[in-house]
């Protein structure tokens, strides 16, 4: 049974799609926002939410952001139909992984195109596995031609072992990341990516890291830890409110553990006693990117000793333009931005603080007017 849902992106006004598959869905979504699928992160009620658990939520009210990854989208053409493929993070990706998300979608959908009897084609020339997809512009369109070329790739099977003794069995190809480990399983059990602790030898694997850097292979045990949350409703930090800008001029005296660079910088108190900056506030830069702050604020450093610092409630902005998007403990959505210029420090009134579900704050580098 299809189910009607009204949407809100950070740049649309509400619109209505219809839930009859979820790549159907996020493709609507897709084509009404710009997001690619795989940018795409959703939010119900003022809480995050899986694509898997979509349908069964309460209400028909979806909130999309886009996470704003490096990403790009392929249109493979078959005999029979076009397939649009998204992959992030392209520049580090080659034709390799293409084949292999063709080759997923394909099974997905009951399509036979074998990995070993296809070769795909772009501007009448053959794409070898280690062809940069870099090189291949977005949108671009790529022919499936049959015509073997490419060698069978066969599929890592990980065991992943729970505290409970219970095992859940992944299936995976060996250039894969953790975190796909972990997409893997938040289909299985509905487990989100935040929760899960993956080991293996006794080391906790980092999402960002591949397979082959643990050197996990076929049929390797893997423990899954789950992070323990309290009840009593969602889980809310402080930080600033950001709403009351204030801008300080910059000073030739100013301290060692003062001193601001280009994007975005925590300011909090060094606790290290050991440290010359102990006790006293300090500004911790963190340069440009996409922040989620309830992550960022516990691994600041100081400038000095390069230990975590404390009471990190506040940013500060030079040479910089931001966006944000927030939840507060109410679940009400909070977006706003501003810029910052090269004549001083733009921060916010300490004191005005909120408690946040979801504060992530994207952050550029801003142009100087002087040539």
């Amino acid at each position: 049974m299809e189910k009607t849902y009204f949407v809100q992106a950070l740049n649309n006004e509400i619109f209505q799609v219809e839930l009859t598959n979820i790549n159907d869905f996020t493709e609507k979504i897709e084509q009404t926002t710009g997001i690619l699928s795989v940018c795409q992160e959703y939010y119900n009620s003022g809480r995050k939410i899986l694509l898997n658990q979509i349908k069964n939520s309460n209400t028909n009210s979806l909130s999309v952001i886009d996470k704003k990854i490096p990403s790009c989208r392929f249109y493979i053409s078959t005999p029979s139909t076009s397939l649009r493929i998204c992959l992030e993070n392209p520049e580090q990706k080659t034709i390799k992984n293409l084949v292999i998300s063709f080759y997923l979608i394909c099974q997905e959908r009951n399509l036979n195109y074998p990995m070993t009897e296809y070769s795909f084609y772009y501007k009448n020339e053959l794409l070898f596995f280690n062809h940069p997809l870099s090189q291949i512009p977005h949108d671009s369109l790529i022919h499936l031609i049959n015509q073997p070329t490419y060698p069978q790739i066969n599929p890592i099977n990980l065991i992943i072992s729970t505290l409970t003794g219970r095992e859940i069995h992944v299936c995976l190809f060996g250039n894969y990341l953790v975190k796909n480990i972990k997409d893997e399983i938040m289909k299985l059990e509905n487990i989100t990516i935040d929760e899960q602790r993956l080991i293996f030898n006794q080391v906790q694997l980092d999402d960002e890291r591949t397979i082959f850097d643990y050197n996990i292979q076929n049929e390797s045990k893997l423990s899954l830890i789950l992070r323990l949350r309290g009840g009593g409703g969602p889980v809310v930090f402080s930080f600033n409110e950001m709403s009351n800008q204030i801008k300080f001029g910059f000073s030739n005296n100013a301290p060692k553990w003062r001193i601001v660079d280009f994007g975005i910088s925590f300011i909090g108190i060094c606790k290290n006693r050991e440290c010359c900056a102990y006790n006293h506030e300090v500004i911790s830069n963190a340069g440009l990117g996409v922040f989620d702050i309830k992550r960022q604020v516990g691994i600041m450093p100081c400038p000095m000793c390069e230990q975590p610092i404390g009471n990190a409630k506040n940013c500060g902005f030079f040479m910089a333009e931001w966006s944000f998007f927030g939840i507060d403990s109410r679940g009400v959505e909070i977006r706003g931005g501003g810029e910052a210029y090269e004549h001083n420090y733009t921060t916010f009134l300490d004191g005005d603080d909120e408690q946040w579900q979801v504060l992530r704050i994207a952050v550029r580098q801003k142009r100087s007017f002087y040539f």
